[in-house]
């Protein structure tokens, strides 16, 4: 089932960060790769992470579980960049 509200927040958050993530594809490309482990998580995905990261500007990322650290530096970049959030990783 999906969730419409959700669904638009996402599709604004990678809209309002469109030209950043086309500037940053190829260091996106080059996190995917140098992780390793391209079957664990999507190229997009790096993209929707960060976007939201982005969008919502957090104080505090609190990462849960990790496998191979896809999301941990799609998440750790938008919190680089935008350099707002303190990562922590678990």
């Amino acid at each position: 089932m999906e969730c419409p509200s959700l669904a638009i927040e996402l599709r604004q958050s990678v809209e309002s960060c469109g030209g950043e993530l086309l500037e940053r594809r190829d260091f996106f490309r080059s996190l995917w790769t140098a992780v390793g482990s391209p079957h664990t998580m999507h190229r997009l995905d790096y993209f929707v992470l960060y976007s939201l990261c982005r969008s919502f500007a957090p104080d505090l990322i609190l990462e849960l579980g990790r496998a191979r650290g896809n999301s941990t530096c799609a998440l750790r970049e938008a919190a680089r960049v935008g350099g707002c959030a303190r990562m922590v990783s678990v």
